[in-house]
């Protein structure tokens, strides 16, 4: 150890003395078993399990707002790209977040990791998604799926103040009952050769179009 790491040591040592913090000294093997085996980077928090709200929970919320989106996510099975979602979601100001009872990624660590934190920020639900767009629509939200092929173009798509956005899983899009269920679908113009944008990078964007022309809930 270098001095200036040691002095850097001594001075967390203090710290953590003065805010009555134990220090526990572990190997790097015991500090990777604490992580589960993710890629930690020296940092690791320990917290109590998320708490899964319900659709209600999120109609109770989005009940007082004139703008608001909500985020059905149709069979999103990749961590990385469900904690990206996460993130563009906060970041965007989507009022809460559906994910499915199956097909879906689990809200482990490398999602949190991923999502930057912003899962903790978010009105997240796990329930059946016909179910959870039909309440939604009986609350006067319409169903948009965002669509590759068959979907207005977005950059023309007036979004409702409502809306209830649908995207699918990044190899075959959104399932067939689900896509029966959307009032609109829409799409994202492209010109390259390549025959589809990464799901996080499309819900992305999607996001930011809806949050630019209706002004997105207020926070």
């Amino acid at each position: 150890m270098t001095k200036e790491a040691q002095k850097d040591d001594e001075a967390f040592n203090g710290i953590a003395e003065e805010k009555g913090i134990s220090i526990l000294s572990v190997t790097r093997k015991e500090w990777d078993e604490i992580s589960g085996g993710g890629v930690h980077q020296g940092v690791v928090a320990v917290t109590e399990p998320f708490k899964m709200e319900t659709i209600g929970d999120i109609l109770e919320k989005v009940d007082s707002e004139d703008s608001s989106a909500v985020l059905l996510l149709d069979g999103i099975t990749d961590p990385q790209n469900l904690g990206s979602i996460l993130r563009s979601a906060e970041i965007f100001g989507v009022s809460g977040v559906v994910i499915p009872k199956a097909r879906t990624a689990a809200l482990s660590p490398a999602v949190w990791k991923s999502s930057a934190g912003a899962i903790g920020h978010m009105l997240i639900a796990k329930a059946n998604l016909i179910d959870a767009a039909n309440r939604l629509k009986k609350n006067g939200f319409w169903l948009i799926g965002a669509e590759g092929d068959d979907g207005e173009d977005i950059n023309g798509f007036e979004w409702p103040k409502k809306s209830a956005i649908v995207l699918g899983s990044e190899g075959s899009g959104l399932t067939r009952l689900v896509k029966k269920e959307c009032d609109f679908l829409v799409s994202i113009p492209m010109v390259g050769k390549i025959a589809s944008l990464n799901v996080s990078v499309s819900g992305g964007i999607i996001l930011h179009d809806y949050l630019r022309k209706t002004g997105g809930a207020k926070k």
